[in-house]
């Protein structure tokens, strides 16, 4: 009986957990510490401009994922971006997640 309430409290409580997406402060803290080699030299202006996206209102989740999808172009066209390919599937993920979690 015991393990029958542990488990069921257990799966109640994972079920509240993934019905979340990332809240914007956490795509902006995961985007900050992420580790990225040497040739990422545009991480700040990279998670800076993710951050600027998120903090807009928008009216749809696809009005939302088009702002996210705009850095990674803005920023995919730059010299100084080569080497932040991690960084950008990474939060491009999560900056998704978020619009998906946050808009009809």
């Amino acid at each position: 009986m015991k393990k029958t309430i542990i488990l069921i409290a257990a799966m109640l409580l994972l079920t509240g957990c993934s019905s979340h997406g990332p809240s914007m402060q956490e795509v902006r803290s995961i985007c900050r510490t992420s580790i990225e080699d040497d040739l990422c030299t545009s991480q700040k202006q990279i998670c800076d401009s993710y951050s600027t996206a998120l903090l807009h209102p928008y009216s749809s989740a696809s009005e939302c994922r088009r702002a996210c999808e705009a850095v990674e172009q803005k920023f995919s066209a730059d010299i100084n971006a080569q080497g932040c390919e991690q960084l950008f599937d990474r939060v491009s993920g999560l900056c998704t997640e978020y619009c998906n979690s946050n808009y009809k």
